[in-house]
């Protein structure tokens, strides 16, 4: 489930939902958005136009990458213990990404 009309099918009717077999992973919806939230943060949101943020919360682990990568079209990596996005793009928390992976970027000025 890494796409906005995945998640949305995955909800249904429902405001949010845990993920079976996901630890402290739970999907809600959020206007019009939906987020994929690892405890407690929104790890990645994704909005109706297939773009998505992406955020760590503050918490540069290996689990919150893994749910980065698992529920969106990013692909997270880290080198000498910096986070980059595709290709060597630095990880900022709410970067925008579009629906392709990384070939649209901008910065959150929220």
């Amino acid at each position: 489930m890494n796409t906005y009309a995945q998640l949305d099918a995955f909800l249904g009717t429902r405001a949010q939902r845990t993920v079976p077999g996901i630890r402290s992973t739970v999907v809600v919806r959020r206007g019009t958005s939906i987020a994929v939230c690892y405890h407690n943060t929104d790890v990645v949101t994704h909005h109706v136009d297939s773009s998505f943020n992406v955020n760590s919360g503050g918490f540069r682990t290996a689990t919150t990458k893994s749910r980065i990568n698992a529920f969106s079209t990013a692909r997270v990596y880290q080198k000498n213990f910096e986070w980059f996005v595709a290709d060597g793009i630095p990880f900022v928390e709410g970067i925008v990404v579009g629906p392709t992976g990384c070939t649209t970027l901008e910065y959150m000025t929220a």
